[in-house]
């Protein structure tokens, strides 16, 4: 950070940081302060200042190296700040006459073993309007990629309108390979060639070498304590918190993952350092499913399915009808019996099928319309399913919170989260109206923990951890927001309510009702979100953005002791309204 003029007067830029690199967009916020009733000018556009100095301004940047001037403006002193970013990776761009192909964009990245009747995408990104080639090893052949300019960029995410930059673009050059015509033993490097209308050309070659599977069958075993598994190398969740020993068919390797073939449609992905490839010859993991017994235990009800191994699992909730489904992968149906003991349990029906060869789907009906979590995992080779019935909460003249268990999560700590213009991070402000929700929901009869009670450093993976354990029956994690570069923060703005769960998303829309109402801010929605405080299936977990300390005005809010209560009490309010609700659905 560099200044010009400065005198007794200051500016202090909390975002962005100088010499920073922000994404290529054509527009884009800084935030901080300065001394308050000032006049502000960035870029020679006039920013309002907050009567507490914050400042917000969504300025017109350009490509490449930029310099963000502000002047402030009072009646003693002229102060001067420039703050040097660079916009988009310049690097990338490239003139209409010249060759270049981006090596992070050439594929394969890593090594690949693939099976012999699957398919891969090849290629790299480079100068636009070319002619593109590639070779499989050292073959002679040359044979074509395809270009596919990327015309208009996307201008939207999830949090609103992305300013998209106008940085040049490169094509992608890209063709699809089925892996059975590329060789039955290693075929090594992809070799590209890219060539410029004039002729010219330029060479390159993937990191990565391709083979093609054999005939063997090899086992994979999980040796993670609670594993995820992806849809593609680091793409989304499909199975989650899978334990060790649980063992499928290995079905290839990509750049650090593993490949298993869970049924015929369906492939997953763990990392190679949290499973093992077995020795050939290892049994293969078949099991046959001749009967389920479905127990009641008072607070839960239990659904317990012997099998010969551990084998992958997924489970579907639905809610209307309520209903869990869980998937066994590797699993045959011989099922003749289903027990019932004793049946009053949560389970009104059970109903199983075989969707595929090696797939065993059951069906859980459950007898409460509102569902208050699960957990899954094996016991042995037992597969255990407990299944949380609706806890005794309420009663007469008693607030609807009477005896729930709940844990309350004020997010960041260490990490301290977003930061206001003037200095007050979300680390403090979560803290602060966590401990006023506590307060009130334990003067109303409810058991209540906190996942930290000051600045006490808490790894993200141990607070739901901690209300696992408290046995809690929501969960609600507390945090304030900002947004991605390029989104103009004054038209995207407000209170925002997180779930992953089905079970979870009517309690975010009863918060996320009566937070609006409490604070007065505009609705900037529900989301599905996949974070690590929603995720736990053992209780009802929603995440809470109650405003947006990014922005000079809701900073203000926030330091404000009636503001934080009325934060609590929104958030306890759309605890009663769900509690309602699920008590005479």
């Amino acid at each position: 950070m560099t200044a010009g003029l400065c005198y007794s007067g200051h500016i202090e830029v909390i975002y962005p940081k100088p010499d920073s690199r922000l994404p290529s967009v054509d527009s884009t916020f800084i935030l901080g302060n300065t001394d308050p009733g000032s006049l502000l000018y960035i870029n020679s556009q006039v920013a309002p200042v907050h009567p507490s100095g914050g400042f917000l301004g969504f300025v017109d940047v350009t490509d490449g190296d930029f310099i963000f001037i502000l002047v402030s403006i009072n009646e003693k002193d002229t102060t001067i700040l420039e703050v040097p970013v660079t916009i988009g990776d310049h690097e990338l761009t490239v003139s209409s006459d010249s060759l270049f192909i981006n090596p992070i964009s050439i594929l394969p990245t890593g090594d690949r073993i693939l099976p012999a009747d699957g398919n891969i995408k090849i290629g790299f990104s480079g100068t636009p309007h070319c002619s593109a080639f590639f070779a499989i090893s050292d073959s002679s052949e040359w044979l074509p990629l395809y270009e596919d300019n990327p015309g208009p960029q996307h201008s939207g995410s999830v949090f609103g309108d992305i300013s998209i930059g106008e940085q040049v673009k490169l094509s992608e050059y890209r063709a699809y390979v089925k892996t059975g015509t590329i060789a039955d033993t290693i075929a090594g490097a992809i070799r590209y060639n890219l060539m410029s209308p004039d002729g010219d050309s330029l060479l390159a070659s993937s990191a990565g070498n391709l083979s093609i599977l054999d005939d063997e069958i090899r086992i994979v075993e999980f040796t993670g304590q609670s594993e995820i598994v992806r849809t593609a190398p680091g793409a989304g969740y499909l199975l989650l918190y899978q334990p060790p020993g649980i063992r499928g068919i290995y079905d290839g390797y990509d750049n650090g993952f593993i490949r298993m073939k869970l049924s015929n449609s369906l492939t997953a992905f763990v990392p190679e350092d949290s499973a093992l490839v077995l020795p050939q010859g290892t049994s293969l993991p078949v099991s046959r499913l001749r009967y389920i017994s479905i127990e009641d235990y008072g607070n839960f009800t239990t659904v317990n399915i012997p099998l010969s191994f551990k084998h992958p699992y997924r489970i579907e909730q639905e809610l209307e009808p309520s209903r869990l489904i869980v998937y066994l992968y590797g699993v045959i149906a011989d099922t003749d019996w289903i027990k019932y003991v004793p049946n009053d349990g949560a389970v009104r029906i059970a109903g199983w099928s075989q969707p595929e060869d090696d797939v065993y789907r059951l069906a859980l009906e459950l007898k409460d319309n509102y569902q208050w979590g699960y957990h899954a995992g094996y016991e042995n080779y037992d597969f255990v399913l407990n299944i949380k019935k609706k806890p005794e909460y309420g009663g007469f003249l008693k607030s609807p919170v009477h005896n729930l268990r709940i844990a309350i999560d004020p997010g960041h700590c260490k990490d301290l989260g977003a930061v206001g213009p003037t200095g007050l991070t979300e680390m403090e402000v979560n803290l602060w109206i966590a401990h006023k929700l506590r307060k009130l929901l334990e003067g109303k009869g409810a058991h209540v923990i906190q996942t930290r009670y000051g600045y006490e450093d808490v790894i993200i993976y141990d607070r739901p951890q901690k209300a696992i354990d408290f046995n809690a029956d929501l969960l609600i994690s507390i945090h304030n927001n900002a947004l991605p570069d390029g989104v103009n923060p004054w038209e995207n703005n407000g209170v925002s309510t997180f779930y992953y769960h089905a079970q979870s998303k009517p309690l975010a829309e009863a918060i996320q009702k009566r937070l609006m109402q409490k604070t007065g801010l505009p609705d900037y929605g529900v989301y599905y979100g996949n974070l690590a405080l929603t995720r736990p299936s053992e209780m009802i977990s929603v995440l809470v953005e109650c405003a947006f300390i990014m922005i000079p005005e809701q900073e203000a809010m926030l330091r404000d002791w009636d503001f934080q209560e009325r934060c609590a009490e929104g958030i306890y309010d759309g605890i009663c309204d769900f509690l309602e609700q699920a008590k005479n659905p």
